[in-house]
């Protein structure tokens, strides 16, 4: 019964882990997404070919992306990335550290 009742919490915490690494990862691909965007802007700027017009309207689009990055947050209290799942795992393998710890 022991046995059955660890393998359970086991693959119920790998799970939340993938779950986590997974959104951390579709967030983080989201924002090289976005700096990706911002350098085909710049591109299109620099470019000879454009009209005024265009360059004005490109430059403006710029300035918007630039100033309003994309940010994922959980309930505005902190931000989805790579650095929460390595906090979230650090916080995980202390939590076990000192489980283990006390059943000595």
């Amino acid at each position: 019964m022991t046995y059955m009742t660890s393998a359970s919490a086991f693959t119920r915490s790998l799970n939340y882990l993938l779950i986590e690494l997974l959104i951390a990862h579709r967030c983080e691909k989201t924002y090289k997404q976005n700096d990706r965007i911002l350098e085909i802007i710049d591109l299109f700027i620099v470019s000879e070919n454009n009209d005024v017009a265009l360059k004005a309207n490109l430059t403006e689009l710029r300035c918007l992306v630039f100033t309003r990055p994309i940010k994922f947050h959980a309930v505005k209290f902190f931000t989805i990335d790579y650095k929460l799942l390595v906090s979230m795992c650090s916080v995980v393998v202390t939590y076990t550290i000192i489980m283990l710890q006390s059943l000595e």
